[in-house]
């Protein structure tokens, strides 16, 4: 059984909503995309310049958290995602 802490996770995600926040402030087209890694409970977040961007992943374990409108809302799904994983939290 793994085991994160859910404080850890928060300050996580809430890093990575500023840097795609600050990201998509310097361009009108910017975007960005928020996923986690269930294997090792890794967050970040993509960046791309224009819809004509992204990244495709091919591990079963990456998921894309779903648009969110604060780092609130990522963590409700990434707490979810972790749990069916079978992740256990500490906090």
């Amino acid at each position: 059984m793994k085991k994160t802490s859910i404080k850890k996770l928060s300050r996580k995600i809430e890093r990575e909503y500023a840097v795609a926040i600050r990201f998509c402030k310097l361009d009108t087209g910017a975007y960005y995309t928020m996923m986690i890694d269930t294997d090792d409970a890794d967050v970040w977040s993509d960046t791309f310049i224009s819809s004509n961007d992204w990244r495709e992943y091919r591990s079963p374990t990456i998921y894309k958290l779903e648009t969110a409108y604060s780092a609130e809302e990522y963590l409700d799904e990434a707490i979810e995602l972790l749990q069916e994983a079978g992740w256990e939290f500490t906090d």
